[in-house]
């Protein structure tokens, strides 16, 4: 009976023990919850005060370029062009701001099913010039499933990138293929390649090569960090293979779909 007893008040020991934790464990999630709705609408009031401030910056910016469609005949061509160029610049740097919040606030979007392979294709063909050699070897029917509109971005910035440090006459290549349970999109250069050293730096916000510096090509710094951001949105991961003075090649991985 005394065994009994003691067995009993063990198990109540334990029992209120449990409770004491169980309770502690809920203040601590509840705790936790708090702070990150606290840290929600924190994030929502600075998204939101930044997007003011970037609509309120281009709005100014449009008003300058009308002033300098109007001013362009009495200013030396020279100086009309560096005015364009930097307005350009800094309008390009606001779109992939406001392309970055939207990727990482705007949840709201369903991805769908899409035939990446058709898609890529599409863009090639139009993104092309004469100033280049280009190729592309697209295996059909790779699927996949995300936003169109933020796959092109992915693909408009990798294009332009090769474009900008690839000589004239030189190649660009495009690939779309099938690799195990992935989909990958490939763009290749025969540009001026890039370091090790860069190559670690390469993906972070506002990072200007050497090389951009050097030759005096104007960019802002964001075009490979959005699509870092979009493709890790998707499930997926970019990387990017170079060797110095033979060239560069960008590898998106996203999940494969069966079509």
């Amino acid at each position: 009976m005394n065994k009994l007893l003691e067995l009993i008040w063990q198990l109540e020991n334990v029992n209120e023990k449990l409770l004491k934790k169980h309770k502690q464990s809920c203040a601590q999630i509840d705790k936790l919850l708090k702070e990150k709705e606290l840290h929600f609408r924190e994030n929502k009031k600075q998204v939101k005060f930044l997007s003011k401030i970037i609509h309120s910056i281009g709005n100014s910016l449009t008003i300058l370029r009308l002033i300098l469609a109007q001013e362009e005949k009495t200013m030396q061509k020279d100086n009309s062009q560096v005015v364009k160029n930097e307005l350009g610049l800094i309008e390009d740097s606001l779109d992939k701001l406001l392309q970055i919040f939207e990727v990482e606030y705007n949840k709201k979007k369903s991805p769908k099913k899409f035939n990446l392979s058709k898609f890529v294709k599409n863009i090639v063909i139009n993104h092309k010039n004469n100033l280049h050699k280009w190729e592309h070897k697209i295996e059909e029917n790779v699927f996949i499933i995300g936003h169109k509109s933020r796959i092109e971005v992915i693909l408009e910035n990798l294009l332009k990138n090769a474009q900008k440090y690839t000589e004239k006459s030189k190649k660009i290549s495009v690939l779309v293929y099938k690799k195990g349970n992935k989909a990958v999109l490939e763009v290749k250069d025969q540009g001026c390649g890039i370091s090790a050293t860069e190559k670690k730096k390469i993906f972070q916000d506002f990072w200007r090569s050497p090389a951009q510096k050097n030759k005096k090509i104007r960019g802002s710094g964001l075009g490979l960090s959005l699509v870092k951001k979009i493709v890790k949105n998707h499930g997926g991961r970019v990387e990017v293979s170079s060797t110095l003075g033979k060239g560069s090649s960008f590898i998106v991985v996203l999940p494969l779909i069966e079509g």
